[in-house]
């Protein structure tokens, strides 16, 4: 199978949104899954979503699925490894994204800390988490 050829690159790496390593131009990530960007897209009528790959340093899988009033994003980061987790705010304006009931950001400013989380921006398009290795659940919910 090819990993980011054609259907397969629309399934990881936007339905799920697993960016592949870049070794060129100005989005140069770290090889080997070091460093990477999880940045799901929901489209359509699509309401959820669900990919894993095993990398050098361990399996990277990410999930998500939307509810009427939230979007639920799981992601599994190997150990040595650190990522940007993009979550959609699919229009809403007033966000706030929770991790196992911990509230992390609320309409653009961080609210809480949890183990693993290194940072956390949002723009008018998404919430960004930085996180170190772990599996996490994260809720965005708002309108």
């Amino acid at each position: 199978m090819m990993m980011w050829g054609c259907i397969d690159k629309f399934c990881y790496h936007c339905l799920a949104g697993i960016d592949e390593p870049a070794f060129h131009g100005p989005d140069t990530m770290a090889a080997g899954f070091r460093e990477f960007r999880i940045a799901p897209q929901v489209a359509g009528d699509v309401t959820w979503a669900r990919a894993s790959i095993k990398t050098v340093r361990g399996t990277v899988a990410s999930s998500w699925q939307l509810a009427a009033d939230s979007l639920a994003v799981q992601v599994e980061i190997p150990v040595n490894s650190r990522a940007i987790i993009a979550i959609p705010k699919l229009g809403r304006r007033a966000v706030s994204v929770s991790e196992q009931g911990v509230e992390l950001v609320r309409n653009g400013e961080p609210t809480g800390s949890i183990a693993g989380l290194l940072g956390a921006s949002e723009n008018s398009e998404q919430v960004e988490l930085r996180v170190g290795s772990g599996s996490y659940s994260f809720l965005l919910t708002g309108c």
